[in-house]
């Protein structure tokens, strides 16, 4: 009698599922919590962006551990964004996000900016501001507001 051994795959399916921002956000509309909500993310191998369904209107982090690089950003598709390239930190392997409520999706690049400035100001980076780094990772961002 012929058989085979299929390994489970379930666990890893639901371990998704219960991160999922875009889950979490249809849940709180089923349950009729207040719509300005910012939903978050833990971080994910570079591997698994295709697997994000919903990734818009956010804001992100990558980082590139083997270079000590952070870069953050701002996308309307998360997805399509991170499949471009990156000179700044072509090398990053992990990546979070944060969406934003629907109504302040014209206002993202500003918040981008003030995570941006927030960012500098603990990291070391190419710009002329002043910081005080914790530690040796280099904000790869080169648009960086001084004022």
């Amino acid at each position: 009698m012929a058989h085979y051994t299929q390994k489970t795959t379930f666990s890893e399916l639901f371990k998704r599922f219960i991160t999922s921002p875009i889950l979490h956000k249809i849940d709180d509309e089923l349950d009729k919590k207040p719509p300005f909500r910012i939903y978050k993310t833990i971080w994910r191998p570079r591997d698994e962006l295709d697997f994000e369904i919903g990734a818009n209107n956010v804001l992100y982090t990558l980082i590139d551990t083997e270079n000590e690089l952070v870069y953050v950003g701002e996308a309307s598709n998360l997805v399509k964004r991170l499949g471009q390239d990156y000179p700044s930190i072509p090398n990053w392997n992990y990546f979070r996000y944060n969406i934003l409520p629907n109504k302040i999706a014209k206002h993202r690049k500003t918040f981008e900016r003030m995570l941006i400035r927030d960012f500098v100001s603990l990291l070391k980076s190419n710009g002329k501001v002043d910081s005080i780094p914790i530690s040796d990772y280099v904000l790869a961002n080169d648009k960086i507001d001084t004022k």
